[in-house]
């Protein structure tokens, strides 16, 4: 059996894993206040990435793109929409 030799104390481990944590959670409080969701509808959605409202409708039937149905209308969040945007460049560049 290996034994593991730590070079803090739980003491010390518990302090650097709460600040730590606390780091993150102000930042990720800050980005979500700093930008709040808009929720979008089909003529909205598709303006924002322009497509066609058909287009866009199609997608969402095949769920290819983040989005909801309310009330028997399509919604869109807008910073969903944004990350989708963005991880299609990722993979775009990524690939060259």
């Amino acid at each position: 059996m290996e034994q593991f030799y730590f070079l803090y104390q739980p003491e010390e481990l518990r302090k650097i894993i709460r600040e730590e944590l606390i780091s993150i959670l102000q930042t990720n409080n800050s980005s979500v206040s700093e930008q709040e969701d808009e929720f979008l509808d089909i003529d909205g959605a598709s303006a924002f990435l322009k497509i066609s409202p058909s287009t866009l409708r199609k997608k969402a039937q095949k769920n290819a793109i983040p989005c909801f149905k309310r009330n028997n209308k399509w919604l869109f969040s807008k910073l969903e929409l944004t990350a989708y945007i963005q991880q299609g460049k990722q993979i775009s560049i990524n690939e060259l």
